[in-house]
């Protein structure tokens, strides 16, 4: 006669008595399953039931531990470093940035570059280069909230449509990858900036993240800011740019490696004309010198509803897009 054993436990050592000898069977855990001993023989799984328990216990903490320190510890840590990050470089200049380092890399060895840079505050630069930047890279620069879903709207129509991918950042979302992340491009980094983006305008408002970004951006090679750009271009400082130094500044910060505004092209000259053109349309800020009229007000209102608008149309288009998957 054979009795039919079942162990519910991953058995490591199983002990038993037969024909009152003690004997132990050392299993795997392949192998548990049914058991069949001589009907004689009594089973004392105690002791390996109790060490199973007790493994299993110690498997299963060890996972809750990584789960908790990878998904409550990690995201706790990365925004409070972000977090005292951006709230200490709303008042400290800005000295260096990682496009800078990853600038100075690319070009060991090549002794005919060099980093240029001076830090400036804004009431020592000439108001002509942020109306002319806001102008060029960002016309709805005091309406939105550091998406412009307007030209996220249009770049998202003529990728639809095949043409030429045009550039939908705005100068919020230019700040924040030039100052927190290295060059590149991958879905990753995209959400970085977009959540360093809200932090700046949060934080630390239109005037600092223009302030910040007239220092930092990338006007030529090895040029970074208003005064860097100013004396390495026209020779002169950053609050004595005119309107039309500024507005070739401004015509090549899309690509300032191959347009430059000391020696422009006819492109460049062109797109200078059209700048200079727009900076005496749009709104000038009071921390320009400038004063919100009433016209300034309702047009300022009717780019935040055409923002809102467009907004709601591309997220009907992301969820039609996926339903279709």
């Amino acid at each position: 006669r054979q009795k039919k054993c079942r162990c519910a436990f991953s058995a490591l050592d199983l002990q038993y008595i037969c024909d009152n000898s003690i004997y132990t069977l050392r299993l795997g855990r392949k192998n548990v399953g049914a058991l069949f001993l001589p009907s004689t023989c009594s089973i004392f799984a105690g002791n390996a039931a109790l060490r199973n328990r007790a493994y299993m216990k110690e498997k299963s903490g060890k996972h809750r531990g990584c789960l908790w320190w990878l998904f409550v510890r990690l995201p706790l840590w990365f925004v409070a470093v972000t977090l005292t990050w951006v709230l200490v470089l709303k008042w400290v200049p800005v000295y260096f940035t990682p496009l800078e380092i990853a600038r100075g890399i690319e070009h060991i060895g090549d002794s005919s570059y060099n980093t240029h840079k001076t830090w400036r505050s804004l009431n020592r630069i000439s108001h002509n280069l942020p109306m002319a930047v806001m102008s060029g890279e960002d016309s709805r620069f005091l309406s939105h909230s550091g998406f412009d879903f307007v030209e996220i709207d249009k770049a998202m129509e003529a990728s639809k449509k095949g043409k030429k991918l045009r550039g939908a950042s705005t100068i919020s979302q230019q700040t924040a990858k030039n100052v927190f992340l290295l060059p590149g491009r991958s879905w990753l980094r995209k959400g970085l900036e977009a959540y360093f983006t809200v932090l700046i305008e949060a934080i630390w408002g239109k005037e600092r993240i223009m302030e910040v970004y007239v220092n930092v951006a990338e006007m030529g090679p090895g040029i970074f800011g208003a005064e860097a750009a100013a004396q390495n271009l026209f020779g002169v400082s950053a609050d004595r740019l005119t309107s039309r130094q500024s507005a070739l500044i401004a015509a090549t910060l899309p690509n300032p490696y191959r347009m430059r505004a000391d020696r422009p092209s006819n492109y460049v000259n062109k797109r200078a004309a059209a700048i200079q053109s727009l900076m005496g349309k749009i709104a000038r800020p009071v921390w320009l010198g400038g004063t919100y009229s009433k016209a300034a007000e309702r047009s300022d209102k009717e780019i935040r509803k055409s923002n809102k608008r467009a907004f709601k149309k591309i997220r009907e288009k992301v969820s039609n897009k996926t339903e279709k998957r």
